[in-house]
């Protein structure tokens, strides 16, 4: 286990790229992309933004990545799409999304690399933001974009392969063929938000985190297949290994780490890192090592 020394703030998203490279952003306004075998980052770029949440695309040619901008910007925000291969160019793409609010919490990109889409927040109850509205972009055909239909959505996961889409919005999730579609299914949740979500690598089972729960839905039967306690009071985010074997989950309140077997959706192992919240979580390609990113920077530990 180690730490990566860089960031100055806490640390909001982390994503591994399909070559091993980390990327990650937070609160000093900085994304950095990581040689994780040497601890040091290859690339640190100046955002103009607090970075919320990174995406990498499975193919490993595209990272967006977006936030909540600075008071001085104008009214709206940005995601920002930054060519994998060679980041050292300035962005390839700069999509707006003018609306309140600005600040952008969740983004997915298809795994080709077609699909961007993302979903703002805006201010709720007990310090937790609510899901507001949603936007997606064709990055082959950028005159090709839109709102989703749906609203109140708060987070976004694409299969891994192919263009469907899972949104979790308010006391929901839907599942669509493709982000310009409309649903084709619709379960309903335990409760309110699910900040995490993923597929699972058969793309038949999509896994949420609500609250302490993971529910794992089957898209087949059309039902949550099973939920799952886990130790966690307030899941934040969640990541699946490539290969489907496991599951790993951080949260807060309090703070910790938790891994577990699939497809039994047994506890492995819990962890606490002492990092203070935890926001994002991500397993490398190889399934080895984990990277979490908190409130007081990013452990690397081997799983």
């Amino acid at each position: 286990m180690f730490t990566l020394e860089g960031h100055t703030r806490s640390v909001r998203a982390v994503e591994f790229c399909p070559d091993g490279r980390l990327v990650s952003g937070g609160e000093d306004r900085t994304l950095r992309i990581w040689d994780v075998s040497t601890g040091q980052p290859v690339v640190t770029i100046a955002a103009r933004r607090i970075i919320y949440t990174i995406a990498v695309s499975r193919d490993g040619q595209w990272i967006a990545y977006s936030g909540r901008p600075l008071s001085s910007h104008r009214d709206g925000n940005s995601v920002s799409i930054l060519n994998a291969v060679d980041v050292s160019k300035e962005p390839d793409l700069e999509w707006e999304m003018y609306q309140t609010p600005p600040t952008i919490w969740s983004l997915a990109i298809s795994a080709d690399g077609r699909y961007v889409v993302a979903a703002c927040r805006k201010p709720g109850g007990g310090g937790i933001p609510n899901g507001a509205s949603a936007h997606w972009w064709d990055r082959t055909s950028p005159d090709r974009q839109g709102e989703l239909p749906q609203n109140q959505v708060y987070s976004l996961a694409f299969a891994p392969v192919g263009h469907a889409l899972a949104i979790a919005r308010r006391k929901t999730v839907d599942l669509l063929d493709s982000p310009d579609e409309a649903p084709r299914t619709s379960f309903e949740l335990p409760s309110d938000w699910a900040e995490g979500i993923a597929y699972l690598p058969n793309s038949k089972t999509v896994v949420v985190g609500i609250n302490s729960f993971l529910c794992f839905l089957d898209t087949d039967s059309k039902q949550i297949a099973k939920r799952v306690k886990t130790g966690i009071p307030r899941i934040t985010c969640l990541c699946v290994s490539n290969d489907g074997s496991r599951l790993a989950i951080g949260g807060r309140a309090p703070e910790g780490v938790e891994i577990y077997s699939l497809p039994d959706r047994q506890l492995l192992r819990r962890y606490d890192f002492q990092l203070g919240g935890v926001n994002g979580i991500s397993f490398s390609p190889d399934g080895l090592t984990l990277a979490i990113g908190g409130e007081r920077g990013i452990i690397i530990c081997d799983t």
